[in-house]
């Protein structure tokens, strides 16, 4: 009888909980979806403690409405606690830590995100979902994959670790940072990325970082589907840069200490139905470049540029035949480049074999000056072989050859 007794107690304790945890679960998934806009959240599986007063989600997932394929977010397991001594004194306090969590985006989605203007800010939105102050958010293992359109490998950062502290439900002063954070990431095969600093994630409108950064071995031919937009080549290269960057609604500073990039193989592709196009691109890009120089609470600022064992060329498909003129051997140095003429003038040297085998050096000076900027170049090229160019040469000036060098000097 006692027996008995201690077993439907004990079904019963545990049918009352998955109960609790089961409307609990209904509720915060119907709270969360009453707030975004566009996207549709899911909570498979939800855990209430309430001795420990602590919350577990499991199997947390984020779909784009116009987009449901694949999930946009997707949490393997959630842990939030409460701070029982910030609430005896009146404050709502708790720890969050994100297990396995992973955000998934490709360029439709992307694409579907800037075209639909959202009618409040997602800082709004997540006060309204979580009104509390975070003491401590920790992410473990995460991934974040990013696909773009073509036969090209997807960027991928994985085994992502964040932790963050004091992440403040309250507007914050401007240039405030009360959040200090670090974040290490393994990227792509061998890359690596370290951010240590402090941020306000709740300014509007974008969350404002302080930090200092690492970035080693990024491979390159990553960002192919990128590079292609603007009408390049890119299949080799690995970047190392190193500096801080300060960015809120008010003030944009980078500062590099250095920036490496090493087997580079770039080339710039010109074709007769773009020629359009590459038109307005120089223009947006002048135009940008004017309005960067000596702008106020604008700061970009790079101590050394190095480019090791290059390739860089230009590849003009709508000619016919095609041809290509390129830099190989290209090793290249700028040092004090800024958008401030303050700081002083850049300095730059360039050197490579032109077509492969010309000797090449290009020294260069250049000092921004209000929406322009000054500059200084000299190039000196030996030794190239000619026949090298014939298609060039019958391109633009109707005839080739069969031997001879070409030398400039300008």
């Amino acid at each position: 009888m006692a027996l008995g007794l201690a077993v439907f107690a004990g079904g019963a304790a545990l049918s009352s909980r998955f109960f609790l945890d089961e409307q609990l679960r209904r509720v915060l998934e119907r709270n969360v979806n009453r707030s975004l806009d566009g996207y549709t959240a899911s909570i498979r599986k939800l855990d209430f403690h309430p001795l420990g007063f602590s919350l577990e989600l499991f199997g947390a997932g984020i779909v784009q409405d116009a987009h449901p394929d694949p999930p946009v977010a997707y949490i393997g397991r959630l842990t939030a606690s409460i701070h029982w001594r910030a609430l005896l004194r009146g404050r709502l306090v708790a720890d969050f830590t994100f297990e396995r969590p992973s955000v998934h985006l490709n360029l439709r989605q992307l694409r579907e995100e800037i075209r639909e203007p959202k009618e409040r800010d997602w800082q709004e939105v997540l006060q309204e979902i979580y009104p509390l102050e975070v003491n401590r958010v920790e992410i473990l293992d995460g991934e974040l994959i990013y696909e773009d359109e073509g036969p090209f490998r997807p960027l991928h950062a994985r085994d992502v670790r964040f932790e963050a502290e004091n992440i403040r439900n309250v507007k914050s002063r401007d240039r405030s940072y009360p959040s200090a954070f670090r974040l290490e990431s393994a990227v792509f095969d061998e890359g690596r990325i370290a951010v240590d600093g402090a941020a306000d994630f709740l300014a509007a409108p974008h969350p404002a970082v302080k930090a200092h950064l690492v970035v080693e071995r990024i491979a390159l031919e990553y960002f192919e589907p990128i590079a292609r937009r603007y009408h390049l080549s890119l299949t080799e290269g690995v970047l190392s840069t190193e500096g801080s960057v300060e960015y809120a609604p008010a003030m944009k500073v980078v500062e590099l200490a250095r920036v490496t990039l090493d087997h580079v193989r770039l080339d710039y592709i010109h074709r007769a139905e773009t020629r359009a196009a590459e038109r307005t691109a120089r223009r947006k890009v002048a135009r940008a470049a004017g309005k960067a120089g000596n702008r106020p609470g604008l700061l970009l600022q790079v101590d050394a540029i190095e480019i090791r064992d290059g390739i860089i060329g230009f590849n003009n498909e709508a000619a016919a035949p095609d041809y290509r003129l390129f830099l190989s051997d290209a090793d290249a140095r700028v040092e004090n480049l800024s958008n401030h003429g303050g700081h002083g003038p850049a300095l730059g040297t360039l050197q490579g074999k032109f077509m492969g085998s010309g000797d090449t050096v290009v020294t260069a000076q250049f000092l921004p000056q209000g929406t322009a900027a000054e500059f200084d170049i000299s190039v000196r090229i030996e030794g190239t072989r000619l026949t090298a160019m014939n298609d060039v040469l019958r391109e633009h000036a109707k005839f080739d050859v069969v031997g001879g060098v070409l030398s400039l000097y300008s």
